[in-house]
C-alpha cells in the first residue's frame, strides 16, 4: 500500500509551485525552449524566491486554457 503524498505536493494542487523542469514537462517542451519563451515574454512571469524561479501551477494552466497568448502582449493590451 502506498503512502499518500504530503500536503501541498499533489499533482492536482492548483497552488503547487512548479520549477522550470516541471513546467517544461507539463507543456511537453525542452527546458531550453521554456527559457526562450520566458525570455521573449511569451510565458507568464515566474515568481522569484531567492535564487529559485517558480510558477504557480494555476497560472500556467490558466495561460494554456487561454490559448497560450504571449504574456507581454496581454500586459500591453491591458495597459491601454
Amino acid at each position: 500500500m502506498s503512502s499518500p503524498a504530503p500536503v501541498g505536493t499533489s499533482l492536482e494542487d492548483p497552488h503547487q509551485m512548479l520549477s522550470p523542469s516541471d513546467v517544461a514537462k507539463l507543456l511537453k517542451l525542452s527546458r531550453r525552449t521554456l527559457y526562450d519563451l520566458r525570455d521573449r515574454g511569451a510565458l507568464p512571469a515566474p515568481l522569484k524566491i531567492g535564487r529559485l524561479v517558480r510558477w504557480p501551477r494555476h497560472v500556467i494552466l490558466a495561460w494554456v486554457a487561454g490559448g497560450c497568448r504571449p504574456a507581454l502582449a496581454s500586459r500591453k493590451l491591458a495597459s491601454r
